[in-house]
């Protein structure tokens, strides 16, 4: 090895000396100018790299996939009415109308917070503490925020919703198409115990279980002005089923209701809320109340 080392050696200096005796015989002007050229191909070498690399780099970039947002703008929630219903001797509850004017953006997690307000539009606090909760905004989604049983020494005259500036919003593609019908809605006075009551069935149409579906009660009177509000939550509405309900309102009395209003929703952005049903139960309905299953 050492003695092929040593001839490699020999070889590179033979050739050094070579171009050494060249250069030695030009005249020193082309001398110069040839040892210039030489070292002028030194930078003209990476600079011709670097442009061609943005060359390539700008044909590729048209190719390249890269992340973008969805959207670049978002109208915030809405707060379209509110109503305050005095339901007893230092009691009221409260109904907010709050829309999602997006029409192809949710939001699967809104909490809110009620305000209340005397007549003089000063704040109010009830004996209850302050009021919150969360609810989900489908796209182009209204719905009523509802809170009952509210006790407060002070009058309420009004109310408010409201909701952070920095709500998540996401743009989805696609949502499964939940369709719930409400039918055979029935109004009455119960004796005993005494409480005004309201029947009816809540049908879920789709291939879906739904682990939980909230149904809004709005009450009317023949000029169409809101006497009554009040929600629940079914539990395990299984695909098919038509699940009969009673909503009672202890000790209330409306003998000036014309009308009723009840409408359905479930969290389609949630798939923990979706269950896919191979076979659709029978369109048979009980009263029973099943368990929130884990």
């Amino acid at each position: 090895m050492s003695i092929l080392k040593d001839k490699v050696e020999i070889e590179i200096q033979e050739a050094e000396l070579g171009i050494m005796r060249a250069l030695v015989k030009f005249p020193p002007v082309l001398r110069w100018a040839l040892i210039i050229a030489i070292l002028a191909t030194i930078p003209s070498y990476f600079i011709a790299k670097q442009v061609a690399y943005k060359l390539w780099q700008a044909r590729d970039k048209q190719y390249t996939l890269t992340a973008k947002p969805s959207f670049d703008s978002f109208l915030p929630i809405k707060i379209k009415s509110s109503l305050v219903l005095q339901t007893g001797p230092n009691q009221y509850s409260v109904a907010v109308e709050a829309s999602n004017e997006n029409l192809d953006l949710s939001a699967g997690n809104a909490p809110y917070e009620f305000r209340f307000y005397d007549a003089a539009k000063r704040p109010v606090l009830p004996e209850s503490g302050q009021i919150s909760g969360r609810t989900y905004f489908l796209p182009n989604q209204t719905k009523y925020l509802i809170t009952t049983r509210i006790s407060s020494k002070q009058p309420i005259a009004r109310a408010e919703a409201v909701f952070p500036p920095d709500l998540v919003w996401k743009k989805k593609a696609d949502l499964p198409k939940i369709k719930l019908n409400i039918t055979g809605l029935k109004t009455s006075q119960q004796a005993s115990p005494p409480a005004f009551a309201v029947d009816g069935f809540v049908e879920n149409t789709s291939s879906y279980e739904l682990k939980q579906v909230r149904l809004v009660f709005l009450v009317y009177d023949i000029n169409k002005k809101i006497l009554a509000v009040s929600e629940r939550n079914e539990f395990a509405l299984r695909s098919g089923e038509n699940r009969a309900y009673k909503q009672l309102w202890p000790d209330q009395s409306f003998p000036d209701a014309a009308s009723i209003q009840v409408s359905a929703e479930t969290n389609t952005l949630d798939q923990a809320n979706l269950r896919l049903e191979k076979e659709p139960v029978g369109p048979g309905s009980n009263l029973g109340r099943p368990e929130i299953q884990q």
